[in-house]
């Protein structure tokens, strides 16, 4: 038994040099059997088990992958396809409809009057949401420019029960020729197509006693200050009154040479 015969030796060797109580520790180890070898050898190898399975115990299960976020919409946004309800509990009316279809497009009162054709007319789609006084043309231009599909158009149509609406004829146009101010030249304009003030100043997004002043001013041959016609002015007017092209220019060519007129 070379092994112990060694340990024994090596016990012998460094006794001499151990501290009290380890001499005795070192008799114990020398006496031990040689089968008790074999004996700490398993005693090794299960302490080695135990703690694979100790280990293998602390192994915990990966934790569940959170569902993603919803991601929040805008306030007012609309999912694609989707549009306001035509219950009882909806909008109440066809300004109301529109405001929460464009919000639910998430168009600005600036983008839908750049797609129906008008930039620079926010205010104008701001006109038309608080009071739905639209011309069934207009209406249409609307639908088109949210690119509403024709059961909606039709749905919403039928559920404001909105009557049809008198077109204006090019012959109810009067020659600006004559006139020597615009002022003037609205107002036979407006009469000619049985419209009362609040009427045109409705359709044109203006405020009725504003337009109203206007109007009184026509008897002078120069007004001026906030009884004026101005350009920009004159072309809510005429877009109120649904003029055609040609009529457009010929008003502005008469009282606005060298502007541009709009197309």
């Amino acid at each position: 038994m070379p092994r112990v015969e060694n340990v024994v030796e090596g016990v012998a060797e460094t006794r001499a040099g151990l501290p009290r109580g380890f001499s005795q520790e070192l008799d114990h180890v020398s006496n031990q059997r040689p089968e008790d070898d074999s004996h700490l050898a398993e005693k090794i190898r299960g302490a080695g088990n135990d703690g694979d399975s100790t280990r293998a115990s602390d192994t915990r299960s990966p934790q569940a992958t959170p569902p993603p976020k919803a991601i929040p919409r805008k306030p007012g946004r609309l999912p694609a396809g989707e549009w306001p309800e035509l219950t009882s509990d909806g909008p109440p009316s066809f300004g109301n409809w529109l405001k929460a279809a464009r919000e639910g497009r998430g168009l600005s009162q600036d983008k839908l009057a750049i797609r129906i054709g008008r930039p620079g007319s926010g205010s104008y789609i701001g006109q038309m949401e608080r009071t739905g006084n639209v011309t069934d043309a207009m209406a249409q231009r609307l639908f088109d420019a949210l690119d509403a599909p024709e059961d909606v158009r039709a749905a919403v149509l039928q559920r404001y029960q909105r009557a049809p609406v008198r077109h204006l004829r090019v012959l109810d146009f009067p020659d600006p020729t004559p006139h020597r101010t615009p002022n003037s030249w609205f107002r036979e304009a407006r009469v000619k197509q049985e419209l009362s003030q609040a009427e045109l100043a409705s359709r044109a997004g203006v405020s009725k006693s504003g337009y109203a002043m206007r109007e009184r001013a026509a008897k002078f041959d120069n007004p001026r200050g906030e009884s004026a016609i101005g350009l920009e002015y004159a072309r809510k007017l005429l877009r109120g009154l649904e003029a055609p092209e040609h009529v457009t220019v010929a008003v502005t060519d008469k009282f606005f040479p060298g502007a541009v007129s709009e197309k």
